[in-house]
């Protein structure tokens, strides 16, 4: 038995728009774009581009980078491969040139635009690796997995060839190499693989939600923060509803092209499953943004009662300001004092004058800055303690979701 080569890659919808920036970028190191030239020309560098060409109907590009061959479709399916020499180098190798060469240079030109919520960012990943071998017998095809500390979990025929899977080895046993084939199970892995982490990441924004929903009183300081969080996690519901829908579209259109790969049965079975959890989980997503919605809603309605609470508590107490500045301006009225000797006679003879300029600023001001105390009391004892209470938690609840939503976990 000889291994021929080792295959790597990943899966994100892309175009043929993107599929010629990235071919623009390799030719030139440059891009129409607002991005920094000598970035560019550095990412460029680390690539040690060769032999670059772009199909005739643009729907994909060669190269050679360094020591790997490489190929990016405009469906978004990534290919880079070598000759296998020591196959567990190999395997850090085609590992270290995706994370630290390959993936820097695509983020960095797809980086204008919409931007990637933080919690899709561990979707991206590089796998299977992918082996291919002359025919060879079981035993010596299971050396292989067990010399890299793996273990096989499923094995699929067809004629004389075979499939070996692990959770990241796939070995193919065959008279030679089929780039469709191994196109198609690179698609098929990666999108299995990203299902399961959206299916993750539901759960985790809805448990979010439920934290919300499960406050019965809300600090009128939290209600910011709580509305900024809401706000992100609305964004990347967005994002994953689009993306699911550009991927089961990208599935329903995957049939036509097996009719002369092998492995017909396996794939088509598989992709027909996979065209299946993308509705399912589009669905679930629907559920999810209206759930966030909801909770947006009801925030934004307690941050609006909370505001106009603070509102009517600060107008009582202008007016008792404003009152009491009145009263204690009219206390002031003028008045005359007379003095008189024993024979009855006026000896001394005195007057007040009522609201005095003086007394007016005076008690005015004192009056204005005893409000503005009383305010930023107010202000820091309002923020400490007040509450906005959920008074309905089946606002943020339906019970035929949440019978659902056991079904989830």
């Amino acid at each position: 038995m000889k291994m021929r080569n080792i295959y790597a890659g990943s899966w994100v919808p892309r175009t043929a728009l993107h599929v010629e920036e990235f071919y623009n970028f390799l030719a030139s190191g440059k891009s129409h774009l607002n991005l920094d030239e000598k970035k560019l020309t550095n990412l460029r560098k680390n690539l040690k581009v060769s032999n670059l060409t772009m199909l005739e109907d643009g729907s994909g590009i060669s190269a050679r980078l360094g020591e790997l061959d490489f190929n990016y479709q405009d469906d978004g399916l990534i290919i880079f491969n070598k000759r296998v020499e020591i196959l567990n180098k190999d395997i850090i190798d085609l590992g270290n040139f995706s994370i630290k060469k390959l993936f820097p240079a695509f983020s960095y030109l797809y980086s204008l635009g919409s931007p990637m919520p933080k919690i899709f960012t561990a979707i991206f990943s590089v796998m299977p690796f992918i082996i291919t071998v002359d025919s060879g017998s079981d035993s010596e095809i299971r050396k292989i997995f067990s010399n890299s500390n793996k273990e096989i979990k499923k094995v699929v025929t067809d004629g004389d060839s075979k499939l070996y899977f692990s959770d990241e080895l796939l070995v193919i046993s065959s008279p030679k190499d089929d780039l469709e084939l191994i196109k198609s199970l690179i698609f098929i892995e990666d999108c299995r693989s990203q299902f399961n982490k959206i299916l993750n990441l539901h759960r985790f924004i809805w448990e979010e939600v439920d934290k919300i929903k499960e406050m019965n009183r809300l600090p009128y300081n939290k209600l910011s923060t709580i509305r900024d969080s809401l706000t992100e996690l609305d964004n990347e519901v967005v994002f994953l509803s689009s993306r699911l829908n550009q991927t089961i579209l990208l599935l329903s259109g995957f049939d036509s092209e097996y009719s002369s790969l092998s492995f017909k049965k396996y794939l088509t079975g598989n992709i027909s499953s996979l065209e299946k959890t993308g509705n399912y989980l589009s669905d679930l997503w629907h559920m999810t943004e209206s759930r966030v919605k909801s909770a947006q809603d009801l925030i934004a309605s307690l941050y609006q009662e909370s505001t106009q609470k603070q509102l009517n508590i600060l107008q009582i107490i202008f007016i008792i300001s404003a009152m009491a500045s009145i009263i204690a301006l009219g206390s002031i009225y003028g008045f005359e004092f007379k003095a008189y000797d024993l024979s009855g006679q006026m000896t001394y003879y005195g007057s007040t004058k009522s609201f005095a300029l003086f007394d007016l600023l005076r008690f005015g001001l004192s009056a204005l800055f005893s409000g503005i105390a009383v305010y930023l009391i107010f202000f820091f004892v309002y923020n400490k303690v007040s509450y906005s209470k959920i008074t309905n938690n089946k606002s943020l609840q339906n019970q035929e979701l949440e019978n659902i939503k056991k079904m989830f976990r």
